[in-house]
């Protein structure tokens, strides 16, 4: 699991975190699967770059697997509420949480 931030509300979109930070984390032949939201990014697959159907269904599960996690930081309240304490701690609680979501 690859966490980034923490980045204050609103202030980058997805693609832009993706764009800036995660993208340079990835080798020249990694890919990632996401959503038709992230169409045209360099080492992204979306539904429109499948091979064919079993391709496409074999991508869902993998993006339906990222929204589980996403599902349990909410559950958590880690993503909804404002961070009320030290914001030197802030990343520190984030990934204690993420450790546990991928441990779950």
């Amino acid at each position: 699991m690859w966490y980034n931030g923490p980045f204050p509300a609103g202030m980058m979109n997805d693609t832009k975190i993706y764009d800036r930070n995660l993208r340079w984390k990835l080798d020249i032949s990694e890919k990632i699967i996401a959503d038709k939201g992230y169409k045209g990014l360099l080492n992204v697959l979306t539904p429109f770059e499948a091979k064919d159907e079993n391709h496409k269904k074999q991508m869902g599960l993998a993006r339906a697997r990222h929204e589980t996690a996403n599902r349990r930081f909410k559950q958590r309240n880690c993503l909804q509420q404002r961070w009320r304490n030290e914001q030197n701690k802030h990343q520190d609680a984030f990934i204690a949480v993420v450790c546990l979501t991928q441990i779950e």
